[in-house]
């Protein structure tokens, strides 16, 4: 067991970018050594887990590692210190900080191993806090970077460099280091072992040494595995869970106007907004665009949504393509978001090793409070280097006076994303939008979705549709006034008309309608028996609306009757028929509710549209001109695509129109 007998396989210079570090260095050289002193600005569990191989070795030799790392501690943890015992605490708590999430079997299985080899004697760890001109430094942070590494014989090779103890560090990172061997070198070998001692002794006048506190050693301790043998099960584990087996998840493929979109999107310096219709992949294509930053690039990526069931989507997709589980911050789903955060932020400011993507899911209301920007302009001060990525999904709200708050300049990289960018009537807001994103550098239209094929078995990407325009007839009190011909009396005949014509057996319907109109379309399927059917409002909480949503899709649920919070970005493809009932003069809503049905789903080959569209004969229907003239510009969109276009034009002939 000597360190001169790899002497040829150590090199004197090693670039990460050209070689794995831990192969071709770090596992070598452990294994043929006794006792392994290292200095480190950050230390990461993970880091002994990377090295399993030759941590083995050296614990077959009954090898001794002695880690003296650096911690970082926040503006706030400075602040809070009235004296000097007060270190204890906070040095508990940010070392315990890698290890708050112990429902990630990973993280869980490294501070196993950890307790392991801090109960057997393997390891010790304190921390180092500089300490100039008689004061603690806040602003500067123990960095240091060398690595010791003795056999019996008593050869030692040092290294030094840009590596931290960390999987990161050992992996993931762009490093570099150099190495001394002591049958080679008399001038650096005892510089530096010299240097080592005095920090681990705590000799240094610039730097203050401390213990683990007790608390901390025993929360590890208690969890360590009772026996090698249990110990090498774990680190078998590790190993599967770190790298999970080919197949595990189903990639999706991005289609090739999607490879565009993302290529264009890279192009015009990873900003813009890509306006592609709903059921075309938007959160795929972004999800693709965040996969390929984050794989070359230190990035932190927060993803905000209209709505909360959009972002449980969104959870779903994340998780699917294997980028991690997202941190879900904002109310409903976690009151204590605010906590939550600080625990991400102090992680990020301490290097933490991530064994996933950094991401926030959030909503459009949370992303806009002046918390959730602080907390993001932190993270950006501290750690200048991290890029941020913001994507927003139906970006046209965040144009809107509160919203655009969350816009905020340091998200190095934009991403916006909705069928219908431009807000309606509001020109002040769209160019909010359009000049934070740079933007529409993209455009995938539902004709192109509607006309052009693609994959192998060269389908279209979404459903063909018939449209049904049916004339609404108002009374003269109706014809007087928009908000009474929005809920005219005639629409529910003619509802219970459409039901009564509908093939069996009757699922997957979508009636849309206006608050007013909710309890009496309700009362209307009782009639029909169309049941079990349900109300889909912003007033159900998210467990609700999730059930709801997938109780529809499985056909558990026949009917929905859905007002606004329905319209945007759910995927629920088994819908195949959606009612009109009412609808504002808004394209956004009225272009995102044909959406709802257009997405493919098996033997789904047709989907219906049955709109009840306003048409008065009244003298006065002048007074109501705008209205008429917003359902018609929704009739002239939706004929425009649809499967049977003549048809409609005629009806709409003899209506006079």
């Amino acid at each position: 067991m000597s360190l001169q007998d790899i002497d040829s396989l150590i090199k004197p210079d090693y670039f990460s970018a050209n070689e794995n570090l831990v192969e071709k260095f770090y596992n070598l050289a452990l294994a043929e050594s006794v006792k392994y002193d290292r200095l480190s600005g950050y230390f990461s569990s993970a880091s002994l887990c990377v090295a399993a191989k030759g941590m083995a070795k050296l614990i077959e030799n009954n090898g001794h590692i002695r880690l003296l790392c650096g911690v970082q501690l926040s503006e706030d943890d400075w602040d809070s210190i009235s004296n000097p015992n007060q270190f204890k605490e906070l040095i508990n708590k940010n070392f315990l900080n890698e290890y708050e999430n112990l429902e990630d079997e990973l993280i869980w299985n490294y501070t196993k191993v950890l307790g392991w080899m801090i109960a057997n004697e393997f390891l010790e760890v304190k921390i180092g806090l500089n300490y100039i001109d008689g004061r603690y430094m806040p602003d500067n942070i123990y960095h240091p970077k060398l690595g010791i590494m003795h056999d019996s014989e008593d050869n030692c090779i040092i290294f030094v460099g840009s590596v931290n103890e960390s999987a990161r560090g050992w992996v993931k990172n762009s490093e570099n280091l150099h190495t001394f061997k002591s049958w080679q070198d008399d001038v650096h070998i005892p510089t530096n072992i010299s240097a080592f001692e005095d920090f681990w002794n705590d000799n240094n006048d610039n730097l203050k040494v401390y213990n683990i506190p007790d608390e901390s050693l025993n929360f590890f301790i208690k969890n360590a595995p009772k026996d090698k043998v249990e110990l090498e099960k774990i680190i078998v584990r590790i190993k599967q869970l770190e790298k999970p087996p080919y197949k595990k998840k189903k990639v999706k493929t991005p289609y090739s106007y999607q490879l565009d979109a993302i290529d264009t999107w890279f192009s015009h310096g990873k900003r813009g907004i890509l306006a592609m219709a709903t059921g075309t992949g938007k959160t795929i294509t972004s999800l693709n665009c965040l996969k390929k930053v984050v794989k070359d690039e230190d990035v932190l990526t927060v993803i905000a949504c209209p709505y909360i069931h959009l972002i449980e989507q969104w959870k779903d997709e994340i998780i699917s393509m294997d980028l991690g589980k997202p941190h879900e911050f904002y109310g409903d789903a976690n009151p204590k978001w605010g906590v939550d955060f600080d625990k991400l932020k102090r992680k990020i400011n301490n290097n933490v090793n991530f064994n996933k993507a950094q991401i926030i899911l959030t909503s459009h209301v949370t992303f806009s409070k002046k918390e959730f920007i602080t907390k993001i302009m932190s993270i950006k001060e501290k750690n200048p280097n991290k890029k941020l990525l913001l994507i927003v999904d139906e970006v046209h709200h965040v144009g809107s006076a509160g919203y655009s708050e969350g816009l905020i300049r340091e998200y190095d990289y934009r991403l916006g994303l909705s069928a219908t960018p431009k807000r309606h009537m509001d020109y002040e807001g769209t160019a909010r939008i359009m000049n934070y994103f740079k933007g529409e550098i993209f455009e995938f239209n539902i004709r192109d979705a509607l006309t052009r094929r693609f994959g192998s078995k060269r389908e279209k990407f979404l459903t063909p549709y018939y449209y049904i325009p049916i004339k609404v007839n108002l009374t003269e009190e109706e014809s007087k006034n928009r908000s009474k011909a929005n809920n005219a009396e005639d629409k529910y005949k003619i509802l219970g008309e459409i039901l009564d014509n509908l093939e069996e057996p009757i699922d997957h319907l979508i009636i849309f309608c206006s608050y007013k109109q909710i309890e009496r379309v309700l009362q209307i399927l009782d009639e029909k028996n169309i049941n079990p059917k349900s109300k889909f409002t912003y007033h159900e909480n998210l467990k609700l609306r999730k059930q709801l949503l997938d109780g529809f899709d499985k056909g558990d649920y026949k009917a929905l009757v859905a007002i606004r919070c329905l319209n945007e970005g759910v995927d629920v493809p088994s819908t195949n028929k959606v009612i009109i009932m009412s609808s504002s003069s808004n394209p956004a809503e009225y272009i995102q509710r044909r959406g709802r049905v257009l997405r493919k789903s098996p033997g789904k080959e047709k989907a219906y549209i049955y709109d009840l569209v306003v048409v008065s004969d009244n003298d006065d229907s002048s007074k109501l001109n705008n209205f008429f003239d917003s359902e018609l510009d929704r009739l002239k969109e939706f004929i425009s695509t649809s499967d049977n276009a003549g048809e409609s034009l005629d009806k709409l002939k003899q209506w006079g129109l």
